[in-house]
């Protein structure tokens, strides 16, 4: 047997083993209490902050994406994550709502762009990752009012997620050590919109619609109006996306579990700009 044929049977089976490695099965409401808790977490610290650089005299509850049901008491969080890296989570939100808050206002930043792209030529540093549509009503630099370098961006139709994708996410926080991942949905999104509707579609989108579908069925089963039943499998969508990459992905589940990445789902409105932090309600 020559050298060659030994080495490509020793790869097939090193692969092998890896495949066969199964991740553990994730109960969705385990899931939601446990980003529940660090998100809960994270809003206290953010407030407190506020309070103390007396920006924010009466602190507000911010609607974050939380547990499936109501009354579901969050699960402890393990005390894992430095405290430069929860500093560094709390800052990450509290960026996101001002710079959403800016851009709708229309109180934008200025922004050097030729000094940003010069700065950022030989790397980057992106504090989050936005998983969103590739709507082009949805820019997410405009939308939280950042630029070059500051936010990792994976678009497809329908913010789903799939295994180029996650390559995508979990490169940005293993190697780009970005702490907080949003996947983002908006009003009257085209793709869950053509999910609803049902019938043949070709076969690339078909493949965009079955990662969807589930999403739709569990706001159907709500008993919604029609006129609600896009906004809120919008909505499903997000929660859906979010259980996929924590099911698929050991990498970020493993660092969601240890608070070194916040997960959030956010709902877009495109008449008013407004981000809205998505409960699992």
């Amino acid at each position: 047997m020559k050298l060659y044929h030994i080495f490509f049977i020793i790869i097939c089976s090193f692969t092998f083993r890896i495949a066969a490695q199964e991740h553990p099965v994730i109960d969705p409401s385990e899931l939601r209490q446990r980003i529940s808790t660090q998100i809960s977490k994270s809003i206290q610290m953010m407030n407190e902050e506020k309070k103390r650089d007396g920006t924010d005299k009466k602190p507000k509850r911010e609607t974050i994406y939380v547990s499936e049901k109501h009354g579901v008491t969050p699960a402890v969080q393990r005390e894992t994550v430095g405290v430069e890296e929860e500093r560094s989570i709390v800052s990450n939100l509290l960026r996101l709502t001002e710079g959403n808050k800016r851009f709708v206002s229309g109180s934008v930043k200025q922004k050097d762009l030729a000094a940003q792209r010069t700065a950022t030529a030989n790397g980057q540093t992106p504090f989050a990752i936005v998983v969103t549509c590739s709507d082009s009503r949805v820019p997410p630099e405009m939308i939280f009012d950042e630029s070059i370098g500051q936010l990792f961006v994976v678009r497809l139709a329908g913010n789903v997620v799939d295994s180029l994708a996650l390559g995508s996410i979990e490169y940005a926080v293993e190697h780009l050590h970005s702490h907080t991942l949003v996947v983002l949905g908006h009003e009257s999104c085209g793709a869950v919109k053509a999910t609803i509707e049902g019938g043949t579609v070709p076969p690339n989108i078909a493949s965009i619609v079955r990662r969807i579908a589930p999403a739709v069925e569990k706001a159907r089963g709500k008993k919604v109006v029609e006129s609600e039943l896009l906004s809120e499998s919008v909505k499903e969508n997000v929660h859906e996306q979010i259980r996929r990459s924590m099911s698929m992905s050991p990498i970020l589940f493993d660092a969601m579990m240890k608070g070194e990445l916040l997960v959030l789902g956010g709902f877009y409105d495109l008449a008013s700009g407004k981000v809205r932090f998505l409960t699992g309600e």
